[in-house]
């Protein structure tokens, strides 16, 4: 559920301090410091320690309060690093915190935070961040998109929250791929709908047939894709059922072709 800022408890520096404390311990600090350097080394171990399930009940309340009390020490760099953490633990008002009072982007830290609040399945935060004016159609250093990120995620509502801001399968294919390997068929209709070259179809077709979703291979195949070479790739596998549907493609295809004539039994 989302947080209302307003409605957690407030924290003096001593309370921030004797909660924080703790976990900045846990994520190698030793020296006796103020909350917004302890906020720094958390945000800095945050990954780790959210794998540790390490955060305690109060830490947004915390970070909200010591955001507020102490934004002057707060730079840009460990702005972004709290957003990351609030993104990747579901912490709604710590990013609304930080949001409201701007956020100076880095090269792919919109990604990144999207990213992490698309894996950890938090369409408040995919919200938020979108609402904050972050493109939909950002992609990664290595061209990675929003949208494959959601599919492979397997959550339907942020796929569709993407679309409602104007998301669409990338040309080159690598959702369709995403939506082949899901094999949702929502997903993979959505992607194919939105058009797709002759080479992402086959890729998709071969990346069906290898992660064993068969009806999504039918659905790729009945779209017109290529077969011949996931045919190739099914029999060095060994992988009999998508060998023998490939198989039942093509010839239906030479046959709707007239290249392959009945035989009267």
């Amino acid at each position: 559920m989302p947080t209302d800022p307003a409605a957690l408890p407030g924290f003096d520096d001593a309370q921030a301090t004797l909660l924080l404390q703790p976990l900045y311990r846990r994520a190698g600090g030793r020296r006796a410091a103020t909350p917004d350097v302890m906020l720094r080394t958390i945000a800095d171990d945050a990954s780790n320690l959210q794998r540790l399930d390490a955060f305690p009940q109060g830490f947004e309340a915390a970070a909200i309060a010591v955001v507020q009390r102490h934004g002057a020490r707060i730079d840009a760099e460990l702005r972004i690093d709290l957003l990351a953490l609030a993104c990747e633990a579901g912490y709604d008002g710590l990013a609304a915190t930080l949001l409201a009072a701007r956020i100076a982007w880095r090269d792919g830290d919109r990604f990144q935070c999207m990213a992490l609040a698309i894996r950890s399945r938090r369409p408040a935060l995919v919200g938020l961040l979108l609402d904050a004016g972050i493109d939909v159609r950002t992609r990664s250093a290595c061209g990675a998109t929003l949208l494959v990120q959601a599919i492979d995620a397997g959550d339907t509502g942020i796929v569709q929250l993407l679309r409602n801001a104007g998301a669409v399968a990338d040309p080159d294919g690598q959702a369709l791929a995403a939506a082949a390997v899901s094999g949702d068929p929502d997903l993979l209709g959505m992607c194919i709908s939105d058009g797709a070259t002759s080479a992402a179809l086959a890729n998709a077709l071969d990346h069906a047939a290898h992660a064993g979703q068969y009806p999504a291979l039918v659905m790729l195949l009945q779209a017109g894709a290529a077969a011949e070479p996931a045919l190739g790739h099914a029999m060095k596998r060994g992988d009999a059922e998508a060998a023998d549907l490939i198989n039942g493609a093509l010839a239906a295809r030479l046959l709707a072709a007239g290249n392959i004539v009945s035989q009267p039994v």
